[in-house]
């Protein structure tokens, strides 16, 4: 009789369902994306401006989002010339911001306010317009990071999209 009993255990315990272990998934939320084909405006991403303009030279940037979770806000961040260890330099400008989901079909397409752009602003020479987006950044200057103001929070990740501006004397396009 007591040689039946782990016979039968085992019986029992092959016809019982044991927990399985559940398959470890990334928990990385996917990013919103910059749709390019769709939005960019210039459609060119290196771009000249004459810094001999006596009145500035006015690029108008915009750009398409694309977002397959419309619930959650899209926020956006604009940076000229991007540097993490200079103040002026890591500061998003004051035209960034948060587009919510869209109330009306496309759901996954979030257009992005028009960014009135003035290299000569910055300097004659080049530039580089950045587009940073993401479902969540981390803090500025508080973050500790090696990017601040371009890292996302916990399970996000960032997207960007970078136009060029080359300063070219004698290039014509000054605004009457």
């Amino acid at each position: 009789m007591r040689s039946l009993g782990p016979a039968l255990g085992a019986l029992l315990l092959s016809a019982c369902p044991l927990p399985q272990s559940v398959p470890q998934t990334d928990s990385t939320i996917t990013p919103p994306r910059i749709v390019e084909d769709d939005s960019l405006s210039p459609r060119q991403t290196r771009l000249a401006f004459d810094p001999s303009c006596l009145r500035r030279q006015a690029f108008t940037i915009q750009a398409t989002v694309g977002d397959e979770n419309d619930k959650e806000p899209v926020e956006y961040r604009w940076f000229v010339d991007y540097q993490p260890s200079s103040q002026e330099r890591r500061s998003p400008l004051p035209e960034s911001g948060t587009v919510e989901g869209p109330q009306q079909p496309p759901l996954t397409r979030r257009p992005l306010p028009p960014l009135t752009f003035f290299p000569a602003d910055f300097g004659a020479a080049a530039h580089v317009l950045e587009l940073t987006v993401s479902n969540g950044f981390l803090g500025g200057d508080q973050n500790p990071l090696a990017f601040p103001w371009r890292t996302p929070s916990g399970g996000f990740e960032i997207q960007s999209f970078r136009w060029l501006f080359e300063a070219v004397p004698g290039s014509g396009g000054c605004p009457p």
